[in-house]
């Protein structure tokens, strides 16, 4: 489906890997919000997750989105109010990642994807209100990596060593500011919480 324009109410974005369980992960977590609000879910292929396994292989051709959540969440939503036709946004979906292509690249892609760089209806006015609210599904080990990434190097913290459990969720801050004439991006250390789950 394509873009749809944001409604006032919505202060969020939500955005999901485009493999097929996170996809189902979050319209299953999210479906009451989903069928209040009418928003969409962005398919970003950036969040795919990072391994060579073949459970880590996205089957959802570019700009299309994984077939099966849609039968899988119905069955176990029958009485939720969702619009499949338009619930999903694959406009960010570029197909399965690079074979040798280095995670570091789709890390940063995501980083420019928070603040604006994208053409994902309604990012840029949620971006001007003192920065958007990102709402992403993804995968244990992408995380990891992401917060290893951008939290500073002299900081330690668990998440930089160890993998959040499934549907685990945890929030925190990313800034981003020019440097030496380079945009760079920072997780605040003292912004992280983990809300629910643990580490494995």
């Amino acid at each position: 489906a394509e873009a749809l324009a944001v409604s006032a109410n919505v202060t969020s974005v939500l955005v999901a890997s485009n493999l097929r369980r996170a996809v189902e992960t979050g319209t299953l977590a999210l479906a009451d919000r989903l069928a209040k609000t009418g928003e969409q879910m962005f398919i970003r292929s950036e969040l795919q997750e990072i391994s060579r396994n073949l459970d880590a292989v996205s089957l959802a051709p570019p700009l299309s989105y994984p077939t099966a959540p849609r039968d899988a969440v119905a069955t176990a939503l029958h009485d939720a109010d969702l619009v499949f036709d338009s619930l999903y946004c694959a406009d960010g979906n570029r197909g399965n990642k690079a074979v040798l292509g280095h995670p570091r690249e789709r890390l940063a892609r995501f980083a420019d994807f928070c603040f604006g760089e994208s053409k994902v209806g309604g990012l840029e006015s949620l971006q001007q209100n003192n920065g958007a609210v990102i709402v992403a599904v993804g995968h244990s080990l992408w995380f990891k990596t992401f917060f290893r990434m951008y939290i500073d190097r002299a900081v330690q913290h668990e998440l930089k060593e160890r993998k959040i459990s499934n549907s685990g969720v945890v929030s925190f801050t990313l800034e981003r500011g020019v440097v030496g004439g380079r945009m760079l991006y920072r997780i605040l250390p003292h912004s992280i919480h983990i809300l629910h789950g643990q580490f494995v």
